[in-house]
């Protein structure tokens, strides 16, 4: 009776080993909302920048040893940016103009890339300035409008080190958004005036995925009973001699 329960005990324990050492997730899901806006007048390459600030609880280490972080957004321009260029020289100009809007999460130990929806147009022809002054009207004007309800889903890479996101308190992740314009002019002859109607209103979620390994509680517990299991075997054994 003591062999075979010595028998059990090893095939028991053997099989909860794994399970105490399996990779776990925890993911974290904060909602945004980076509201449109408009700027003045503004000359040449124009930008603007706009960011919403989200706090996540931080990996405690106590439920085990952290191993990996992800960082993922999935947001949605649920209205257009819109752009508007006047040319302000006295001749036509063909271009490719271009709005762009682009997206990335900062945090710590964390080098993001842009990512981004554009609408170009390509080698358009602005008259030659009609007034003097940019009215934003008439032949020597553009509009620009970015697509409504245009949707990215990305993910950000994961933090170099993982110091700042461990600990019992919170990590803020910054999530950071980009109207902008840009053309080629290698000659930098062009001169224009630009003007943001709408940066566009920004909205979706910002998420931050905690990958670890559990503390082996799993196998100290099984360890603990069977242990005592085994204890009682022998007691009874031993008593029953």
């Amino acid at each position: 009776m003591r062999t075979s329960a010595l028998g059990l005990a090893a095939v028991l324990l053997a099989a909860s080993m794994p399970f105490a050492a399996r990779a776990a997730l925890i993911t974290h899901v904060r909602s945004l909302t980076v509201p449109d806006t408009s700027t003045g007048i503004c000359t040449n390459k124009a930008s603007i920048w706009q960011s919403a600030e989200l706090l996540f609880p931080q990996f405690d280490p106590a439920m085990g040893t952290l191993t990996g972080i992800r960082i993922f957004f999935d947001v949605k321009l649920v209205t257009p940016a819109k752009l508007v260029w006047d040319n302000e020289r006295d001749e036509s100009r063909t271009g490719r103009y271009s709005i762009r809007t682009g997206y990335k999460v900062v945090g710590p130990h964390v080098t993001p890339s842009w990512h981004y929806y554009y609408a170009w147009n390509w080698y358009e022809t602005l008259a030659q300035d009609s007034d003097g002054d940019p009215d934003f009207i008439g032949s020597d004007s553009l509009t620009q409008v970015t697509t409504t309800a245009g949707r990215m889903n990305k993910k950000a890479p994961g933090p170099s080190s993982f110091a700042g996101y461990q600990g019992t308190g919170t990590v803020a992740l910054r999530f950071r958004k980009k109207t902008y314009s840009d053309y080629p002019d290698p000659e930098k002859k062009w001169n224009f005036a630009l003007r943001f109607d709408h940066t566009g209103e920004t909205t979706g979620t910002v998420s931050l995925r905690y990958e670890y390994v559990p503390e082996p509680t799993t196998l100290v517990s099984w360890a603990g009973l069977f242990g005592m299991g085994l204890i009682g075997l022998s007691w009874r054994g031993r008593k029953g001699k």
